[in-house]
C-alpha cells in the first residue's frame, strides 16, 4: 500500500522514478537519528538512494512471501495478545516470563 501511494503521488509530480527515490531516501536519511539508528543511518549514507539500481519485482506480489509474512505477523500478534511480549517507551521489546500462559 505504501508504495502503491508513492507511485500515485510520484506519477501525479511529473517526477522522474529515479529522481523520486533519490528525494525520499534524502528525506529519510534526515529523519532518522544516528544515535537512535546507526545501521538506518550508514544505510542512507552509503548514497543506495542516490543512483538507481536495478529493477527489482516488487516482493509483495508473491504469494509466498505475503502468506510468510503474515503467518509471522499472526504469531507476533498473539504473543502481544497473551501478554508474553510488550513494548515499552523508547521502542524497546521487553519479554515478560510467564510459564502459566504457553504459546
Amino acid at each position: 500500500m505504501l508504495a502503491e501511494d508513492l507511485e500515485r503521488a510520484r506519477a501525479a509530480s511529473g517526477v522522474a522514478q529515479a529522481e523520486a527515490e533519490r528525494r525520499y531516501g534524502r528525506s529519510l536519511a534526515r529523519l532518522v537519528g544516528r544515535e537512535r539508528f546507526p545501521e538506518v543511518a550508514r544505510l542512507f549514507a552509503s548514497g543506495l538512494f542516490e543512483s538507481p539500481g536495478p529493477r527489482r519485482r516488487d516482493v509483495a506480489s508473491d504469494p509466498n512471501f505475503v502468506f510468510a509474512l503474515e503467518r509471522i505477523l499472526d504469531g507476533i500478534g498473539v504473543a502481544i495478545d497473551r501478554g508474553i511480549i510488550g513494548y515499552r517507551r523508547g521502542g524497546k521489546a521487553r519479554r515478560q516470563e510467564r510459564p502459566d500462559r504457553p504459546l
